[in-house]
């Protein structure tokens, strides 16, 4: 699929910067590709580099976030649970903003479905990112998983 990878399997685009202790080399194959096509498109239209937050994380990851934050504020940890499923990440929500309305998080097959969560209870999250098949097919992860880009 062409996405530079480092040793670790983390994104290694240049137009990424990633925030200490995120990671990426949990997230689904087409995940990975469409961060890269929208950090890179993000650079080509404002020279900046795209900001990731949080990325893929581990169940222990998950449930200390859950502890930490509580249920309206975080996913219980769960392996469907979007960042352990690896297909989700947060980026700086500023940014996630200005690409929703420029249109590039369609153009690169993502979504924030979490924007009106906080009627539900819970919080608004413009800086959470998903694939955007993965809940329009009730969270098949596996099907996302055979998808190449």
């Amino acid at each position: 699929n062409g996405v530079a990878l480092d040793e670790n399997g983390n994104l290694a685009n240049p137009y990424i910067v990633h925030a200490p202790g995120t990671h990426t080399e949990g997230l689904a194959p087409a995940m990975k590709v469409r961060i890269d096509k929208l950090a890179t498109r993000y650079y080509e239209l404002t020279g900046n580099q795209l900001k990731i937050t949080s990325g893929s994380r581990t169940m222990a990851e998950q449930q200390a976030l859950y502890e930490k934050y509580g249920a309206g504020q975080a996913a219980s940890p769960n392996p469907n649970a979007p960042h352990i499923a690896g297909m989700a990440i947060d980026i700086d929500p500023g940014q996630a903003n200005w690409l929703a309305q420029n249109g590039i998080l369609e153009e690169c097959g993502l979504t924030r479905p979490l924007l009106n969560w906080g009627s539900s209870g819970g919080t608004d999250e413009p800086w959470h990112i998903e694939i955007a098949e993965w809940r329009e097919n009730n969270r098949d992860t596996e099907y996302v998983m055979t998808l190449t880009e």
